[in-house]
């Protein structure tokens, strides 16, 4: 149902993203006059390199949700596998060859090559200039300290309200607007109550005469007269009308019979019931079928058809159908299966509401062990590409904790109605947030959290190898790929924000987390919440490795911001930038893995 939209919203959103940064990088070597081979073999290695970083991290985040029982969320993960591989296949093999193919389409070479002294940075565009300006901002004391805090306290508000977390298992979050809705929703005006959704009480015979037995008919009944009193005086109350079994006398029997009888009757299978003696046994009323004597051929004919629909045919067991007389949505809906599984066993208690809580209970105590391991697998990986230990702790600040912000949003939206007043099209509490949003959203974005996160830091990385110092290499590391990350964001916003155009709520819930999370990541914790943290981390950031000596400042940067490309190594006239002891650049594979997060990824 879900999976279709979702590989579909992923393979835009991911190839996009992917072929982008590519060819950004491949006019970014354009640019500072390095041939068309030669730019393609360093955006291959430098910006391929993080794309399969980035695409391993989103893999892991689709392996983790295979781990979650349930065919739903095994085929959405599957599918977006499969997709995402093909996505950085393509990205890493198609690219590159349609650049090849057609090199003066996507980027004419600079009729005069920017280089100059190892002391100055170019904008490549105004937006490239903004976001250095921003950098240049956001890294001058006290900021660094002032934005985090400023973002957290925005953030913490919102990220409170997960303190009142729940959830809806409502069926009409999974059927499509429409038609079918609509009859479901008249079948529920004209049936009150759970009539449209009944539950089914499973109840086994053992011994030779299985069913046919006053000791059957007993523990039935003591049943039946347990969920009875344990519910009374509750709003989610069952009462003796809402059982239909073989071992009740049915109202529709008891009104051919003379006299009153109480409103809960317990048949007997080989005697009348002492509360009711107007009303025959069992056997009496199952009698007249074979042409015995029968107090009343009009009641026995409706207890036999009852028989005949609630007991298995070679008499071994027998069904309850309980239809509950107040409508059951939410806490309601799950205190009911509660008080039915604490008198009968879970195995008897059957329909939709518990095929619902079952997988409920059985994902979200999984929930915890396989975040964790996800966060663990993506930690360990970025770590291990980087060669540095404390990536992960800073991870953690941009990444786990807004998350938090954007699952309280999302509760806020689907849950709490915060937004109901406002008249935004599918997005309402009318039925609540369906419990399989957190568990399809949470892995899934925080794989996307990280990897703008990886981009950025993959950048700053480089120009950290290459001399800048750890304010510079950020501001640097933000310009050159502020613009492109910001258009990517946009595109992945929109692919996921096309799910909600769907008629099926449980669609539109994904997608509008998805949105959401892609959007603040893109535009408030990339460009303001992930430069502030790195440079309170200074040097930290990558511990233990040692970085060269720094030899370009952010004033050499500002002073010289006309002179030479931002975002391109530093060289000196009339050459292109190779890390020290690189190759020339005929070898550009070579070179770039010297220099770059590559050399990292690919080793020595």
């Amino acid at each position: 149902m879900m999976t279709p939209a979702m590989m579909a919203a992923t393979c835009v959103a991911m190839s996009v993203d992917y072929g982008l940064f590519i060819l950004s990088r491949f006019q970014d070597e354009r640019q500072s006059g390095a041939g068309v081979d030669v730019a393609i073999s360093i955006a291959l290695v430098e910006a391929g390199s993080v794309v399969a970083l980035s695409g391993s991290i989103l893999i892991c985040c689709y392996l983790a949700c295979l781990l979650f029982p349930g065919d739903m969320i095994f085929s959405l993960a599957l599918g977006n596998l499969w997709i995402l591989f093909l996505c950085v296949l393509a990205s890493l093999t198609f690219t590159p060859c349609a650049i090849s193919a057609f090199p003066e389409f996507f980027a004419k070479p600079s009729s005069e090559p920017r280089a100059s002294s190892a002391r100055g940075a170019v904008m490549a565009s105004p937006g490239s200039r903004a976001w250095f300006k921003l950098g240049v901002w956001l890294t001058r004391w006290p900021f660094p300290i002032v934005v985090p805090l400023v973002l957290y306290a925005f953030m913490s508000p919102v990220a409170w309200s997960l303190c009142q977390f729940r959830t809806s298992s409502d069926i009409r979050a999974s059927i499509p607007a429409g038609g079918l809705l609509e009859e479901y929703l008249e079948l529920q005006r004209s049936f009150p109550g759970a009539s449209a959704s009944p539950i089914f009480l499973h109840f086994g015979a053992g011994g030779t005469d299985g069913v046919r037995s006053d000791r059957f008919f007993e523990e039935m009944c003591t049943a039946v007269r347990e969920l009875v009193r344990s519910t009374n005086g509750t709003s989610w109350r069952l009462l003796p009308e809402d059982f239909g079994s073989v071992v009740l006398l049915p109202r529709s029997v008891g009104e051919l019979l003379p006299g009153s009888c109480p409103t809960l009757v317990c048949l007997r299978w080989s005697e009348s019931p002492p509360e009711c003696p107007a009303a025959p046994s069992a056997q009496a009323l199952l009698a007249a079928h074979a042409g015995g004597p029968s107090p009343s051929h009009a009641a026995s004919k409706a207890y036999q058809q009852l028989w005949r629909g609630l007991v298995a045919a070679d008499g071994s067991s027998s069904v309850a159908v309980v239809t509950p007389s107040v409508d059951l949505r939410g806490e309601e809906q799950q205190m009911v299966m509660q008080a039915l599984w604490q008198v009968l066993p879970r195995r008897s208690v059957y329909s939709h509401d518990a095929v619902e809580m079952d997988m409920l209970k059985a994902d979200y105590s999984r929930f915890p062990a396989i975040m964790a391991l996800t966060l663990l697998c993506m930690f360990g990986l970025i770590g291990w590409a980087f060669k540095a230990a404390l990536v992960p702790f800073k991870l953690f600040l941009t990444v786990v904790a807004p998350l938090f912000f954007v699952f309280g949003l999302i509760l806020e939206a689907y849950e709490l109605g915060t937004f109901d007043g406002f008249g935004i099209p599918h997005v309402n509490s009318d039925y609540g947030l369906h419990w399989t949003i957190p568990i399809l959203a949470a892995p899934i974005l925080t794989g996307l959290a990280v990897d703008y996160d990886v981009f950025l830091f993959a950048r700053v990385y480089e120009f950290r190898q290459k001399g800048y110092d750890d304010r510079a290499a950020i501001v640097a590391g933000l310009a050159a790929t502020g613009p492109i990350i910001s258009g990517a964001g946009l595109v992945m916003a929109l692919a996921f924000g096309s799910m909600l155009l769907s008629e099926t709520r449980l669609t539109y819930e994904v997608g509008f987390a998805l949105c959401a999370g892609v959007l603040m990541d893109t535009f408030i914790v990339r460009p303001l919440l992930v430069p502030s943290i790195l440079m309170l981390g200074g040097g930290l950031n990558y511990w233990p490795q040692k970085m060269p000596e720094a030899t370009i400042s952010i004033a050499e940067l500002e002073e010289h911001a006309e002179d030479v490309r931002l975002g391109m190594p530093i060289a000196a006239e009339g050459t292109t930038h190779l890390a020290p002891g690189a190759l020339p650049s005929s070898s550009a594979a070579a070179a770039t893995v010297a220099g770059g997060p590559a050399a990292m990824l690919l080793g020595p």
